[in-house]
């Protein structure tokens, strides 16, 4: 009873769920690493970075809203709404970009994969996030794990028989979008979409999620295009072959962020429970902030000096012979992997007590000083390495400029209630 207990426990589940995220993707570049050619790897990573993405954008829209008004309510016209607001974003999305290859522009090799498969895939995966979306709103993790262990373990059985079977770059999209399609058709008859609720709502539900959803959005976006712009611009600077040497090395790094994620999920309504800013309450969010962080810390410094002496045989382990020479990124990376604890408590910490405004202003100002320092040392210098340490910079910006604003509010004793009140009415 005590197992069963704990297999049905949404927190582990959640973080398996995770788990399984990050293993297939790490699986999956480590695979396609010793099948397919540098610049091939190079083409899809940047394919998966521009999906990604495009889900972002599509996710930040109604992800978060869903979960909160469907929890709140138990009402499906939310579902409706959800349903109604992502699809038209995925048909004008998908327009766009079929468009855009029907007019047979003038492209780069890496670019040729996207155009004409990302509206197929946008289709393809869009009852599939209404079903993670609602799953998750109904506090069903166990269908989430499933759903996700639908595509992934197809998906890299696969790829997998490319170490016998020579698969071209478009025949593995086709099958991965073809995989989701599968697995959206077993969420939609097992019921987990409430696809019906599309009759059912109006535009109040459609009104109350775009409301919310404009706030998330923003720093949903940022914190994508933070990622994924040294992606691409190392694709437009340099090569493919590059943006896989480069990306390569981070997926190791990507394994400190399974336990991160797990922990800020379970530390945000804690935090939230600290609402009303009395100074009682900042202190004891306070010592949980310290708390958490001293601990995540004795947990993951370890982590980051193993990847950081051993990065050679790690990347060798994982890419082959021809990645050898990113050792250096990885180890650039695991000196970026300190400074993550931090600045992913910061930010929950900040969303929780009601100071989104600034979590969203710190992960613009890092994206921004991202990009302008990749530019810079790819204009001047045109070094991968050089990339990673901006990467450096950029989170010690973004925590420097969190543990300002939050010294700042656990010393307030405004009621989080009046701030949120006036960040709403100033930006209404």
């Amino acid at each position: 009873m005590a197992l069963q207990r704990l297999l049905r426990n949404p927190r582990l589940l959640s973080l398996v769920g995770v788990g399984v995220s990050a293993a297939s993707g790490f699986l999956g570049v480590m695979v396609l690493a010793r099948t397919l050619t540098p610049g091939e790897l190079g083409i899809w990573i940047l394919y998966l970075a521009v999906w990604t993405f495009l889900d972002m954008l599509r996710s930040g829209l109604v992800h978060t809203a869903l979960v909160r008004f469907y929890a709140a309510s138990q009402d499906s016209r939310y579902t409706g709404a959800a349903w109604a607001i992502s699809g038209a974003f995925t048909i004008l999305v998908s327009t766009l970009l079929g468009g855009a290859g029907i007019v047979g522009l003038e492209l780069s090799d890496e670019w040729r994969l996207v155009l004409p498969q990302l509206p197929w895939l946008l289709l393809a995966t869009w009852p599939y996030s209404v079903a993670l979306w609602q799953r998750q709103a109904e506090n069903r993790f166990d269908h989430i794990l499933r759903l996700r262990l639908g595509f992934t373990l197809p998906f890299l059985v696969f790829i997998s028989l490319g170490f016998w079977q020579k698969w071209s770059l478009e025949s593995i999209a086709w099958v991965q979008t073809v995989l989701y399609v599968l697995v959206s058709m077993v969420a939609v008859a097992a019921g987990w979409t409430h696809w019906q609720s599309l009759r059912t709502f109006g535009k109040q539900q459609v009104r109350e999620l775009w409301s919310f959803g404009r706030y998330t959005i923003g720093t949903l976006l940022c914190t994508n295009l933070l990622k994924s712009s040294d992606t691409f611009l190392l694709g437009y600077y340099l090569s493919s072959a590059v943006v896989a040497a480069y990306n390569l090395p981070y997926k190791l790094i990507e394994i400190v962020e399974i336990p991160l994620r797990s922990v800020m999920a379970t530390l945000l309504p804690q935090l939230s429970q600290l609402q009303y800013g009395d100074k009682q309450s900042m202190t004891k969010a306070k010592a949980l902030f310290f708390k958490e962080l001293k601990l995540l810390t004795l947990v993951l410094v370890p982590v980051s000096m193993v990847c950081f002496i051993m990065a050679e045989p790690m990347v060798v382990l994982i890419g082959g012979e021809a990645y050898r020479d990113s050792a250096v990124l990885l180890q650039v990376f695991a000196v970026y992997s300190l400074f993550l604890p931090a600045d992913r408590l910061i930010g929950v910490t900040l969303d929780s007590l009601g100071r989104p405004r600034f979590n969203t202003i710190k992960v613009v100002l890092m994206a921004v000083f991202n990009i302008i320092g990749d530019i810079v040392v790819l204009h001047f210098w045109a070094d991968p390495i050089l990339v990673a340490v901006v990467t450096i910079g950029t989170v010690v910006l973004g925590v420097v400029f969190g543990g300002v604003v939050l010294r700042n509010v656990f010393n307030s004793e405004v009621s989080v209630t009046e701030a949120e009140s006036r960040v709403l009415s100033a930006t209404s």
